[in-house]
């Protein structure tokens, strides 16, 4: 399941929610690269959720990942509408500081 929350003025949150849970000795190394493929044995990279956790630094947000047996894993990530310190877009394109 898949939800998108843009209710707030200053960020987008968006949250995905799947059945399983993810060991607690294995959460803290899931944003690493190529973590997961050690791991699983899969026919992944394990490269996923690191590309995931930069861009969404990249755009000045956060990701994380909540996981138990009753709820199952829920990742979420927030970014911010604009950036910190970015101009305001016009209607003739022209940017303008805020």
């Amino acid at each position: 399941m898949v939800h998108a929350d843009g209710r707030t003025g200053d960020c987008i949150c968006v949250e995905v929610q799947n059945g399983g849970c993810i060991a607690e000795n294995r959460r803290d190394a899931l944003f690493e690269p190529f973590a997961a493929a050690v791991h699983q044995g899969g026919d992944g990279l394990g490269l996923g959720l690191y590309i995931s956790q930069q861009i969404v630094h990249a755009h000045g947000g956060t990701i994380g990942v909540q996981s138990d047996h009753g709820d199952g894993t829920r990742f979420r990530f927030t970014i911010p509408r604009r950036p910190r310190g970015a101009g305001e877009l016009t209607v003739s394109g022209i940017v303008k500081a805020s």
